[in-house]
């Protein structure tokens, strides 16, 4: 990317670093840095605050998708296992359906999302969320763990960067 990092400067989990950016100040976690010097351009999103449980109501679910503005809730077991995702189109559909907002998450959920694996890089993961008309995506690992979620507008940013 032509980005320049001094020695011994730390780049916190989940950030971003623009292409072309002298970064000079360590990082925080969930940070987009730009420029020379390399300057806070955007906050990310944390997704771990998306992650719910399969016996969460519709209701809270729906709550969390509405708090954390990332437009999905990412079902998880044990271990952050991927279990399912959740989108306001999902909760649209079961209603409906006449599923009632008190009934677990699991009538709803999308039980076969498409995900990245941790291997891909942004340009692959940008290319299948274009191709399958997705604003964000979950990241696992070979044990299928969510790592991750990748956002669309985070990728196309770090493109335009």
């Amino acid at each position: 990317t032509g980005a320049s990092i001094i020695q011994s400067i730390s780049i916190g989990k989940n950030s971003l670093v623009g292409a072309g950016a002298l970064v000079i100040r360590s990082v925080p976690e969930y940070q987009l840095v730009t420029g020379v010097p390399a300057k806070l351009s955007k906050t990310l999103k944390e997704w771990k605050k998306i992650r719910i449980s399969c016996d969460t109501t519709i209701q809270d679910t729906i709550r969390v998708i509405d708090a954390e503005a990332m437009r999905i809730a990412i079902v998880v077991g044990p271990d952050d296992v991927l279990l399912g995702t959740v989108t306001d189109g999902d909760v649209r559909r079961g209603i409906l359906r006449g599923v009632p907002l008190s009934e677990t998450v699991e009538k709803v959920m999308n039980s076969q999302p498409v995900v990245a694996s941790e291997s891909e890089g942004g340009d692959k993961i940008l290319a299948l969320m274009k191709n399958r008309s997705l604003h964000q995506i979950p990241v696992v690992d070979k044990f299928h763990r969510v790592i991750r979620v990748e956002l669309l507008e985070n990728l196309v940013n770090s493109k335009l960067l």
